[in-house]
């Protein structure tokens, strides 16, 4: 066991470090409806694009605090690769939402673990899931601008019960966010942006393990801690 704590550690950064991309509320559907010239396609137009799109490639930059995370996303249909470095190693994850599975990969260390995913719910959020996120009717419409060379709509939400501000810069060819921009009163400013966007289909075998390597299924070896309260501390 004390061999994987390592790995371990990684997963658990790499998808705690992601899931700052979920950090929106859905209970802005209480704030007012913005108003709309009848001339502009509207929110609910906008974002409804975003929603259709199955496949897509992109680099991702996460700023929160004083931390950055950087990495690369291939996603298509139900299936989703991670690329990034953690704590200066490099670190792939696979996600399969046909069987709900999570296998990470060191390529370093050529090993890999595999764990259960949360059948409610994704390991991380693509940007298209954005789309689908909040009530378009509750968005408002604070300008259109040109953001890293693409139009944009950007669009704000405010959360009275979090008292959090979110702000999407939405491609108004496709409907997807390129930028959110999240305040919260006891957590901060976090970042997302989006870059390096390709819409076009992905091999198959970009969401495949390279041949050879061992996969250690974590779900079997976790059955059994609970089990293990005399397990010596680990030094």
């Amino acid at each position: 066991m004390k061999k994987f704590l390592p790995l371990i550690l990684i997963v658990a950064i790499v998808l705690s470090g992601l899931s700052l991309t979920g950090c929106g509320s859905k209970s802005a559907q209480d704030q007012p409806t913005s108003v709309k010239s009848a001339k502009e396609e509207s929110v609910a137009d906008l974002l409804s694009k975003g929603k259709q799109i199955e496949s897509m490639t992109y680099d991702f930059i996460i700023t929160a605090k004083d931390s950055v995370i950087n990495g690369k996303v291939w996603m298509q249909g139900k299936k989703i690769k991670t690329e990034g470095v953690v704590e200066g190693q490099k670190s792939i994850t696979f996600y399969d939402g046909e069987t709900n599975t999570i296998i990470t990969y060191i390529p370093d260390q050529d090993t890999a673990i595999k764990l259960t995913a949360d059948k409610s719910k994704k390991p991380t959020k693509t940007p298209g899931d954005y789309s689908g996120e909040y009530d378009a009717t509750k968005m408002k419409v604070l300008e259109t601008t040109v953001y890293d060379g693409v139009k944009c709509k950007v669009l704000e939400v405010a959360d009275q019960g979090s008292k959090s501000i979110v702000k999407m810069w939405v491609r108004e060819d496709n409907g997807v966010p390129v930028k959110i921009e999240t305040n919260e009163p006891d957590v901060g400013k976090f970042v997302i942006e989006y870059k390096n966007m390709n819409f076009g289909p992905i091999p198959a075998d970009v969401f495949q393990l390279p041949a050879g390597i061992k996969v250690t299924d974590m779900n079997e070896i976790m059955k059994d801690l609970p089990q293990m309260s005399n397990m010596p501390e680990i030094q």
